[in-house]
């Protein structure tokens, strides 16, 4: 069944974690990723300098480009830890479907980065004798997709846009219209079953074409992150005036209720998807980014002091033409769990990467 029924809404709450208990990792000889900032080292770079990321983009790393956490963004380490091969499709601002959550306009994950990936190793195989196939075992392909943040966050579900048509970020697209308001008689306002649907289409979409292997990672307890903090303080994404309280208490729902749907979807595919010998499973990120909060000492080694609340980067007065000014040194980074507002920070995104290869093994409790 590759649809959510409103029988699932019944269900969420009995059914237990989706946790991983066989190894993987020897059935698996390539990685592709598709999500957000979160994932993305050089994509959206590449979309904003006007060089637009096609058929022969190559990933760029620091120094040359550092991703959105100031440094290398967490698959680099990903294929350190598990020798794996692997590309990396996540764009910078994406959410799942443009139609459901209006933003930013680069590519989506159920579109433009799925194209890129058909492009890559579909289309470019065709020929006047030969139909377009998979030029990789997709029996062996791991897709691992890692979307939800701007789903949910600000200029999407959480709060309209307040200045539509302007960007907050230099030389980005515009933003588009803030998500259909929920109104008597509005059939068009974007749900979270509709957003779990989005990610699972994606999914079938990969399958359609022969992967077999998928790992969802959920939605990260985005109420901890400074911009959804309790603080009514502007930020550099967002600033304007807003209620921190509300925001934090919304993002707490938005971040609980996705993933709890996402749990019992990604049962109900398993049981499709083993029948047919596939494998799909659920990393619980928002319990490991928990872990990370609330036991710091066990994580973070930095030369200053351990820091959950606060973030390495800093922009005084909300403003991105002073970001730098302030920031963390190279050798207090480790300390902190975030990079800046939003962001987790690069050694955030190492614990991830090798608590995602245990997740391969079969050892991650996640």
């Amino acid at each position: 069944m590759r649809s959510l029924s409103l029988s699932l809404l019944a269900l969420a709450a009995t059914l237990s974690p989706v946790h991983a208990t066989r190894r993987w990792r020897d059935k698996v000889s390539h990685a592709v990723f598709f999500g957000d900032s979160f994932t993305d080292q050089s994509r959206s770079h590449s979309i904003d300098n006007g060089t637009y990321p096609g058929r022969y983009y190559e990933t760029i790393y620091p120094p040359d480009d550092p991703a959105a956490n100031g440094r290398v963004a967490w698959p680099r380490y990903f294929g350190l830890q598990t020798g794996l091969p692997y590309e990396n499709y996540a764009v910078g601002g994406a959410v799942c479907s443009h139609e459901l959550t209006p933003g930013f306009t680069v590519p989506a994950v159920s579109g433009g980065q799925l194209a890129w990936f058909v492009q890559y190793h579909v289309l470019a195989n065709a020929t006047h004798n030969q139909p377009p196939k998979l030029d990789i075992r997709g029996s062996e392909t791991l897709a691992i997709v890692w979307i939800g943040t701007n789903d949910l966050g600000a200029h999407s579900l959480l709060a309209p846009n307040p200045r539509e048509g302007s960007s907050f970020w230099p030389n980005a697209p515009p933003l588009s219209p803030a998500v259909p308001p929920i109104a008597p008689g509005n059939d068009n306002a974007t749900t979270m079953l509709d957003l779990v649907d989005c990610q699972l289409g994606s999914l079938w979409k990969l399958w359609d074409y022969g992967v077999r292997n998928f790992l969802v990672l959920s939605t990260i307890p985005l109420h901890l992150t400074p911009l959804y903090s309790i603080t009514d303080e502007p930020t550099i994404y967002w600033p304007e005036p807003h209620d921190g309280a509300s925001w934090h208490r919304q993002m707490f729902q938005n971040a609980n209720s996705l993933n709890d749907l996402m749990r019992v979807s990604i049962r109900d595919a398993q049981k499709e998807m083993s029948r047919k010998g596939g494998r799909i499973e659920f990393f619980d990120t928002y319990k490991f980014f928990q872990e990370l909060y609330i036991s710091p000492q066990n994580y973070f080694n930095g030369t200053a002091p351990v820091n959950v609340t606060g973030h390495c980067r800093q922009c005084p007065n909300a403003t991105w033409t002073m970001c730098g000014i302030g920031d963390c040194t190279w050798e207090e980074r480790d300390s902190f769990m975030w990079w800046d507002e939003l962001h987790p920070s690069e050694q955030t995104g190492r614990l991830l990467a090798k608590e995602i290869a245990k997740k391969l093994d079969g050892t991650s409790v996640y």
